[in-house]
């Protein structure tokens, strides 16, 4: 079974005034169906999950009630957002049960356009995953210059899989100056970071055993203690997934995409956007 976890504990502060921290950005409705940003990525997933009990939406406990109102079958929640530190959380539930199922972390704050594109990159991304054992990320295709994004660097070809390119990540670079950002664009090796990312949950987990230990020992302690959520979680340090340990990693891939792709980062890619 493919297991998507949308992580949904961001507070959208660069958007400011249009969400609050109340009213985090993953709830803004901007297609006019009326449906969220975070509503239209569970709609997305579970046209490739093919069962709604496989997908799971965390988020900060701040934004609760929020989410039940839109999404109660789903829920997990964390006392407080701490970034990378939803992802073992996660992969430790469901590693009790399912231990070399596939998970996917998923953002809320991405709209696509493409959505049988879209599906099938996800698709393909979920099946290498599952045959290759390595880290898969969906790399974007970019077209103009943006410094609001990550990047990726594309390094050597590895094993081509349906028709889909798929090469190793040389590096990860986070939101760089607008002159970088022009050269990644002119180099043509380099993809926007979608932050989507799908591998075996005992990869996961055995990938944060060996970069991140300390993290991986806290939540282990956490997940045998009764109520031990509650008291371990407000002490992790907050820190993206792509510093935590993708970028220790020597086998993770990308699959370069186009779906119609955009992330609200900023009131830049909000006028994208509308």
């Amino acid at each position: 079974m493919f297991h998507p976890v949308i992580l949904a504990g961001e507070s959208g502060e660069l958007l400011w005034p249009l969400p609050r921290q109340r009213r985090p950005k993953q709830f803004l409705t901007l297609d006019g169906g009326g449906r969220s940003l975070q509503q239209a990525t569970v709609d997305r997933l579970l046209a490739v999950s093919g069962s709604p009990d496989a997908l799971m939406v965390v988020t900060a406990n701040e934004h609760r009630s929020q989410l039940l109102e839109q999404l109660p079958e789903f829920l997990l929640v964390e006392p407080i957002d701490r970034d990378t530190a939803a992802v073992p959380y996660t992969a430790l539930t469901i590693f009790r049960h399912e231990p070399d199922t596939v998970l996917g972390l998923f953002p809320t704050d991405h709209r696509t356009t493409d959505q049988a594109v879209c599906q099938v990159m996800q698709a393909q991304a979920i099946n290498y995953a599952r045959d290759h054992d390595v880290p898969v990320t969906l790399g974007i295709q970019p077209n103009y210059p943006v410094t609001g994004y990550g990047y990726i660097e594309c390094g050597q070809a590895h094993t081509a899989f349906e028709d889909a390119a798929v090469h190793y990540v040389r590096r990860f670079t986070e939101k760089p100056a607008s002159e970088t950002a022009a050269d990644f664009l002119s180099c043509g090796t380099y993809l926007w970071n979608s932050g989507i990312y799908i591998w075996r949950v005992h990869s996961i987990l055995d990938a944060f055993a060996r970069y991140m230990l300390d993290l991986y020992a806290q939540m282990s302690e956490m997940a045998s203690m009764r109520g031990g959520m509650w008291q371990v979680y407000p002490e992790l340090s907050k820190i993206s997934i792509e510093y935590a340990m993708l970028g220790h990693a020597q086998s993770v891939v990308g699959i370069p995409s186009d779906f119609g792709w955009n992330a609200l980062r900023d009131c830049n890619a909000l006028g994208r956007l509308l």
